[in-house]
């Protein structure tokens, strides 16, 4: 399932810790992701996450003494000529064609830059950084910055969206964590935390009254105003998480008839489901300020 090539070809490299009796070592290298410059993390309990500098997007992440977590498709081209289907795309500064950019924002469609990386208290962590300079700042002529910090250690992955205006005028923004949670056995995947949450599919709003959303596509519903902990469930896993500065969620599968969806191949919609921490309703940002979104999921 993962595109991995000359894993851990160049070791960037160790830092040792030294905290009271116990000594912890943080391993971070230099690997491909097909064709992709990326960095592997690994946290001294053995938890580990893959994130290329093609959009800071996390693509694999497995728990200490656990498997893979997250999905991404075989025929998601991984040469940075399109956005990867799969992992946690960064979604910036629009959320899917709701603006007059490029679908989700070019923050998935952009290197950007590793700026620091270091283990606290036994969490490995690694920050990615993109600003205003690009072929971009024409679509969305805004003076700003973001910086994506992945944190990992045991059974828990953090992702902190940082957005920072740097200019003299506001700007408005929407932004997303799109994360494709793999999944063994979707006709038992559920979701639970939504009950009574007001929900947009197909351009109709509703309010959830099931307690327990099945996950079997198609299902493309936008939750506003989560007020809650999520929990994705199946017969064989178990994963929860909260967030925090995104007031929205996304719950995404296609079905099976993907024939659109020219990057999925068939069956792949079997073996996902996307959940996100959105924030949908533009956030309008003033000059020198920031917004923190942050998503914490942990493997129960």
């Amino acid at each position: 399932m993962l595109h991995k090539t000359g894993l851990c070809l160049r070791v960037l490299y160790y830092r040792l810790l030294s905290s009271g009796r116990a000594i912890a070592m943080t391993l971070l290298t230099s690997i491909e992701f097909g064709k992709l410059p990326a960095i592997c993390l690994k946290a001294p309990d053995g938890a580990q996450a893959t994130m290329t500098l093609f959009g800071a997007q996390v693509v694999s992440w497995i728990p200490a003494n656990g498997t893979e977590q997250l999905f991404c498709s075989a025929k998601s081209v991984l040469d940075g000529s399109s956005a990867i289907r799969g992992g946690v795309p960064v979604i910036f500064p629009q959320f899917n064609q709701r603006g007059e950019g490029v679908r989700h924002g070019f923050a998935r469609l952009n290197p950007w830059r590793l700026t620091k990386s270091g283990v606290e208290s036994g969490i490995a962590s690694a920050e990615f950084y993109l600003n205003s300079a690009g072929e971009y700042s024409a679509q969305w002529p805004h003076d700003f910055s973001l910086l994506l910090k992945v944190s990992i250690h045991a059974d828990q992955l953090t992702l902190a969206l940082r957005v920072r205006n740097k200019g003299s005028h506001a700007f408005s923004f929407c932004a997303a964590l799109h994360s494709y949670f793999h999944i063994e056995d979707l006709p038992s995947a559920t979701v639970d935390g939504l009950v009574n949450t007001a929900y947009t599919e197909l351009g109709i709003a509703q309010i959830q009254t099931e307690r327990l959303l099945p996950c079997t596509g198609p299902v493309d519903r936008l939750y506003h105003q989560v007020r809650g902990d999520l929990v994705l469930a199946t017969s064989h896993t178990r994963l929860m998480w909260q967030q925090t500065g995104f007031r929205d969620a996304v719950v995404w599968n296609p079905g099976k008839d993907t024939r659109q969806i020219v990057d999925l191949g068939e069956g792949e919609s079997d073996h996902f489901v996307c959940v996100e921490s959105a924030q949908l309703d533009a956030v309008q940002l003033e000059p020198g300020k920031e917004w923190l979104g942050t998503q914490r999921v942990q493997c129960a």
